[in-house]
């Protein structure tokens, strides 16, 4: 189970899809399974999550330290976006090393022709 990185204006939040492969280990998280028909779905704890009582596949967990949320589908995408991954600085710093030595070949093969081609 991985959580992913979502914006909410003005904060940000650790988000995860509930999907049928992942409900049994939600599920301890926020209340219990139960079963209606065939339809599976979380019966959520108030005391854990306020305010929604029944939570199906597809709709979203929320973490910002150690407090819970979930929202339908409709109610996720209204409020959240997918958060921008921070640039990592050690693959910024290659790429620019990697442009400056193909630079400098470059340069070096104008300036110092080799004699094969003579």
């Amino acid at each position: 189970m991985k959580f992913e990185t979502y914006n909410r204006n003005p904060f940000t939040v650790e988000a995860l899809l509930i999907t049928e492969e992942n409900l049994e280990e939600v599920a301890p998280l926020i209340g219990d399974i139960r079963t209606k028909g065939k339809q599976r779905y979380i019966a959520v704890n108030s005391w854990v999550v306020p305010h929604v009582t029944r939570v199906y596949v597809g709709w979203w967990v929320t973490k910002v330290d150690n407090t819970l949320r979930c929202y339908s589908p409709k109610a996720f995408s209204e409020q959240f976006s997918l958060a921008e991954k921070p640039e990592d600085p050690t693959e910024t710093l290659v790429q620019q090393a990697n442009h400056d030595h193909s630079q400098y070949l470059q340069w070096e093969a104008r300036t110092f022709p080799s004699a094969s081609n003579e």
